[in-house]
């Protein structure tokens, strides 16, 4: 072959440009290794060594175990005990949100967590362990403690949603009271004592002995208020005021009804005729009169109210 054979037309090739390092391409993000995950810590005067490197969730349990040795070396809870139920819980929450397929949950981290999951994992531990455990509430609470732990370290890693439920300890489980409340406690009724007070003008020494049937001649939205005026050497005098009434609690009528209405049970156990009686396992109590200036006190502290109960 000549040549002039294989020879192109003769015209100038182009120029061979080469991007610069501005025009590079990104270099993609580097894939991390996991690897093996041993904590190794040192509880109640003993090392201890606890092995999650068979846990699901690879990443999301890498996270967790750096926010359980915070808590262990820095929180309350660094009792070997303690991190044993917190190290159980934790275990129970990465193999839920794993699923059924855990190879697949290999990316998730905290920021793929949302509200749901938190209420999910709370609904399957009550179907798993009863209504009436406490091991749904201990559980729970120990997964969203360390959420609010890792949270506070870097706020802008979680979902606003879940920010948000990390605030409650569940929407289901709460600690049952050992003695359930059966009666209103007598802040309840100094409270609505003292908003009568300010609502009708009434001195604190008249509100605090009015009597069962102090409310009397309802009629076209108005009700009369019966009430005793002590005066010098032990003189008392009748009077009565008009208040306006209404089922609304911003009618003084309708907040003695309310307390009437609380304090009902009380003077069926008593005999008493009071307005605010208190009953309990002591028999009647005069407490509504003998402390109502400490308890009046304590109840307007912050409330900007210049409200006396002399």
């Amino acid at each position: 072959m000549s040549r002039t054979e294989g020879a192109g037309s003769g015209r100038r090739g182009r120029r061979a440009s080469f991007p610069t390092k501005e025009q590079m391409p990104a270099q993609p993000a580097p894939v991390p290794d996991i690897g093996s995950l041993v904590l190794r810590l040192h509880l109640d005067g003993a090392d201890r060594t606890f092995d999650m490197s068979v846990w699901p969730c690879s990443r999301l349990t890498r996270q967790l175990a750096e926010t359980l040795r915070t808590v262990a070396v820095d929180g309350p809870e660094s009792s070997y005990e303690a991190f044993k139920v917190n190290l159980f819980s934790v275990r129970k929450f990465v193999r839920f949100i794993a699923g059924p397929d855990p190879q697949n949950a290999t990316e998730v981290e905290f920021s793929d967590l949302e509200a749901e999951h938190i209420d999910a994992f709370e609904q399957a531990l009550i179907a798993e362990y009863g209504p009436d455990s406490d091991q749904p509430r201990i559980s729970i609470g120990v997964v969203v403690r360390l959420l609010r732990v890792a949270f506070d370290a870097s706020p802008t890693t979680f979902d606003p949603d879940l920010a948000i439920q990390l605030r409650f300890l569940g929407r289901e489980t709460r600690a049952r009271r050992t003695r359930p409340l059966d009666a209103y406690p007598q802040n309840v009724f100094e409270a609505i004592r003292i908003l009568l007070i300010c609502m009708t003008g009434l001195e604190p020494e008249c509100a605090k002995r009015l009597q069962a049937d102090c409310l009397t001649n309802p009629a076209r939205g108005f009700v009369s208020v019966n009430y005793v005026k002590r005066r010098a050497h032990g003189r008392q005098i009748s009077k009565s005021m008009r208040v306006s009434d209404g089922g609304a609690l911003h009618h003084p009528g309708g907040l003695i009804r309310l307390a009437l209405r609380l304090t009902a049970r009380a003077r069926e156990f008593s005999g008493s005729t009071d307005l605010w009686v208190s009953y309990g396992a002591k028999g009647l109590r005069d407490s509504f009169r003998s402390a109502g200036r400490v308890l009046g006190v304590t109840w307007t502290t912050g409330r900007n109210d210049m409200t006396s109960t002399r």
